[in-house]
């Protein structure tokens, strides 16, 4: 069975300083809406979040993502 590449993210700790990892989900990333800068409801990408505790001090450091759901039809 094939799994998708989780990508690392590694982003400094704000209390202490020391890098803080986490895996966030593959995707495309941000795009440009064709339209405008404007998100609205039928925006195909979603922003999501997921939680990683330093190593160093323990404090948990919030990430966010976009990720692109699927259409409703």
């Amino acid at each position: 069975m094939s799994h998708a590449a989780r990508p690392h993210v590694s982003v400094g700790c704000p209390a202490c300083r020391a890098t803080v990892s986490a895996t966030v989900p593959s995707g495309t990333g941000i795009k440009q809406s064709d339209t405008d800068d404007t998100i609205t409801k039928d925006d195909p990408f979603q922003l999501a979040g997921i939680e990683a505790d330093c190593q160093e001090c323990g404090h948990t450091v919030e990430l966010y993502y976009y990720t692109e759901q699927d259409p409703i039809f």
